[in-house]
């Protein structure tokens, strides 16, 4: 079992200052999963079974707000010794 979930990992992963795009990939399609995911620090929701049509419009979707925003889909941390 893990040791903590999506939501908490993404919260780490913000607090130490990681800036590049986290994505959520959920079988629960419900609006409260979706705010939480948001509100913990992820960019974008995506649900279960993944559909091609929405896969495109997330690669679509990341390709435009990196050119907008200057985002990063990978940015290394660093970490402490």
């Amino acid at each position: 079992m893990p040791t903590c979930d999506g939501l908490e990992a993404t919260r780490e992963l913000r607090k130490a200052g990681y800036k590049g795009i986290i994505t959520a990939l959920t079988a629960h399609i419900g609006t409260t999963e979706h705010d939480a995911a948001l509100a913990a620090g992820m960019n974008f929701v995506l649900h279960k079974p993944l559909q091609l049509s929405a896969l495109k419009e997330f690669l679509f979707t990341i390709e435009a707000d990196m050119g907008e925003n200057n985002l990063t889909v990978y940015e290394p941390i660093d970490s402490p010794d």
